[in-house]
């Protein structure tokens, strides 16, 4: 689904379960919404059905349709948390870096880093953190 990202704008992501009649038989559906944190309007992007009750592993990225030199563009992943089926909340305390390869569409100067206030990819710039690198992801909310 399409959505109209805009610069500068925080925005928070959510995966939550659901309630799905539409679930085939063994499986759960889990939500994706994004909610713009200026307005608190609130967008369901898909629910995905799954044969699991829980989700065990996270991943984030970004995807920038940009060619390697257009100008410099920045995502920042800040206040991950997970919240456990008893409510209980729990932090990310890392995060693995890993870019796409030149062979597969990736280019070589792009950026991953850990800041003040969470994550950051950024695109069109010098690469000082190697492919691997384990990044601490820390505790900010900045929205």
């Amino acid at each position: 689904r399409d959505f109209d990202w805009r610069p500068g704008r925080p925005y928070r992501l959510a995966i939550c379960r659901a309630d799905s009649a539409d679930a085939p038989d063994g499986f759960r559906a889990w939500r994706a919404t994004v909610e713009d944190r200026d307005s608190g309007d609130t967008t369901v992007m898909r629910d995905l059905y799954v044969p699991a009750e829980r989700i065990m592993g996270v991943s984030v990225w970004s995807e920038v349709f940009a060619r390697c030199d257009d100008p410099s563009t920045e995502i920042r992943w800040s206040n991950a948390q997970v919240v456990g089926p008893s409510g209980e909340v729990t932090y990310p305390r890392r995060a693995l870096v890993n870019y796409q390869s030149h062979a597969d569409g990736g280019c070589a100067n792009t950026c991953s880093s850990s800041g003040n206030h969470g994550l950051i990819q950024r695109t069109n710039t010098d690469r000082t953190v190697s492919q691997g690198t384990m990044l601490a992801w820390p505790r900010a909310d900045v929205s």
